[in-house]
């Protein structure tokens, strides 16, 4: 129950004035995260002759959603705590759709 609690607390404190004003940043960070990240391991274990489903299990594991703990680290390390809570919220809705991508781009090239 703490992660989705963590999630409903973060996500309720947002506004989207706040997001505006970092959206390029948001963007970006997004970008890396979901979709780099992913794509660099899966491109590394598919040419190192990994399993398909060792791929698969990577490439979930590195496009996870950035953590909640991070917008309570961001505010001990006197950080942007309201762009660490707006990429947590947006990377987790973003996420369902970037899983989808990666296991059926996963799927294909294995198949």
């Amino acid at each position: 129950m703490a992660l989705p609690l963590a999630l409903l607390i973060i996500g309720a404190s947002l506004s989207l004035s706040r997001i505006s004003k970092n959206l390029i940043w948001l963007i970006i960070s997004l970008c890396l995260k979901l979709l780099l990240l992913p794509g660099l391991g899966f491109v590394l274990l598919y040419y190192a002759g990994a399993q398909i489903l060792s791929i698969t299990v990577a490439a979930i594991l590195l496009g996870a959603p950035a953590a909640t703990v991070s917008v309570i680290m961001s505010g001990e390390m006197n950080g942007d705590v309201t762009f660490a809570s707006s990429q947590v919220t947006v990377s987790t809705l973003v996420s369902a759709l970037t899983f989808c991508f990666w296991t059926y781009l996963v799927g294909t090239i294995g198949a």
